[in-house]
């Protein structure tokens, strides 16, 4: 029970552990650097908090956090009174709905261009940043309430309170971000107001990965919105020749949210009867699609007008990447040798604007290069084939990909590697016959960018961009 008027001081390194319930009275609870965490098997309780009787974590970007052990979808909204001095109570509310574990606040009034790309100049931003942070990442569904004094907003912010939204930063790209509609929370939550008094509370709803520790604000701006974007790369194997003097060809197209928004009605386009004119004929084999990408399965291609390789309702989440798998063959080849360049084309539309957003693939597997046609080559001048291998999602085991050898092959080689090349997993196959076979287990692997490399006999076949989010 905290009972002074001139508060208790957490002295020295002296972090503090209430298993139980935290009473105040009358005073505050100066961290003073250290933390304090309430609960033990359950988050605890807090009771008697108001903006006279709070925790004070410091007023620096780093410092003391109040704790509360073990939330989880059991717990309901979890309340941390929290400031970053005795003159401003800025609580936070936490409903998390996924494993249990503990979450940790803390509040600091400033802003800086040295910290989270802040711009001290803007009245549209609220002068208090959260500092929200959990034990371990997970993707699940979690609620965050924020409430300021209007002493902390500025003149822009103060007149468009009411259209007022939680930003969260994203160190991807160094930006705060803008809301979707679909994420606000109708507050109706004032156990944390004080009668006479005119805060705002405000309430965002995320289902999403985050680092353990994550930077909240308040705005009422659009001025660190970053565009929709979509990113689009095309690889191509070499054609593959078979006993009917066809060739099989494996295109795979890496489709990539680049933006921070989600984006719906994904349409990715690709007009083989214009890359493969007469006298060639050709034939799609399969048609697969990984994660929210769902694959037109009527698509032939055979008309200049069957363009369209995904569903209406293709989908892609903030960040997401997926791939488009085509398997063809081209028949009444005559001059093997002649090399063919194929482009994709994609749109989609913003699920907080309503706008569309368009581009076209780059060559290999990098989306952020410039837009260029990709090579189709179908035989190499030695006269030596190439297996095809088709690489996906395993539909049936998360954190697992399979390979789908759709040739016989002497000797199969596959890298996992991370983005600067460094190998994580690898393995061998020998005389591999056509069929499936597991590769890669991702359920370890911390979030990041990874690329999935097949040799065969040798030959490098393909390299798959991957992203763990």
């Amino acid at each position: 029970q905290i009972d002074n008027p001139n508060g208790i001081y957490l002295a020295g390194s002296s972090d503090v552990e209430i298993r139980k319930t935290l009473n105040f009275v009358n005073g505050k609870i100066w961290a003073n650097g250290n933390n304090l965490k309430v609960g033990d098997t359950d988050p605890g309780t807090i009771t008697g908090y108001s903006e006279k009787n709070y925790v004070v974590t410091g007023n620096a970007v780093t410092g003391g956090f109040l704790y509360r052990a073990n939330l989880n979808n059991a717990s309901g909204q979890i309340v941390f009174p929290v400031g970053a001095d005795d003159v401003y109570y800025t609580p936070a509310i936490v409903a998390y709905k996924g494993t249990a574990q503990d979450f940790r606040v803390r509040p600091f009034n400033m802003k800086s261009a040295n910290i989270l790309n802040r711009d001290n100049n803007d009245s549209g931003l609220l002068q208090t940043t959260w500092n929200i942070g959990k034990s371990f990442d997970e993707i699940a569904e979690m609620d965050v309430y924020l409430d300021n004094p209007p002493s902390l907003e500025g003149s822009v912010f103060s007149k468009n309170n009411s259209s007022a939204y939680i930003t969260h930063y994203d160190r991807t790209v160094a930006v705060w971000d803008t809301i979707k509609k679909a994420e606000i929370i109708a507050s109706s939550f004032y156990n944390i107001h004080l009668p006479g008094h005119n805060k705002v509370l405000n309430g965002r709803r995320f289902v999403r990965s985050f680092e353990q520790n994550e930077f909240f604000s308040k705005s009422v701006s659009s001025v660190y919105t970053v565009p929709e974007r979509i990113g689009l790369a095309e690889s191509a194997s070499l054609g593959v020749l078979q006993m009917d003097k066809s060739y099989n060809v494996a295109l795979n197209i890496i489709v990539e949210n680049n933006g921070l928004v989600d984006l719906n009605s994904v349409t990715v386009s690709n007009n083989l009867r214009k890359t493969l004119a007469y006298p060639i004929s050709f034939k799609v084999l399969s048609l697969s699609a990984t994660g929210s990408l769902l694959p037109n399965l009527n698509f032939d291609g055979l008309e200049e007008g069957d363009t369209t390789l995904l569903m209406p309702s293709s989908q892609l989440l903030t960040k997401q990447s997926d791939t488009i798998h085509l398997l063809i063959n081209l028949q009444n080849v005559k001059n093997p040798s002649n090399s063919y360049y194929n482009s994709s084309f994609a749109y989609a539309q913003s699920a907080l604007t309503g706008n569309f957003v368009r581009t076209a693939s780059s060559s290999g597997i990098n989306t952020e290069l410039e837009i260029a046609a990709t090579p189709i080559y179908l035989h190499s001048p030695s006269n030596e084939s190439i297996p095809v291998v088709v690489l996906m999602n395993n539909p049936s085991t998360v954190n697992q990909f399979v390979l789908k050898s759709l040739d016989y092959i002497e000797r199969l080689n596959w890298q996992l590697v991370d983005y600067n090349g460094k190998p994580i997993q690898f393995g061998e196959f020998r005389d591999l016959m056509k069929g499936t076979v597991h590769i890669a287990n991702t359920a370890l692997l911390s979030k990041g960018v990874y690329f999935i490399k097949l040799n065969a006999d040798g030959k490098l076949l393909t390299t798959l961009k991957w992203i763990k989010l």
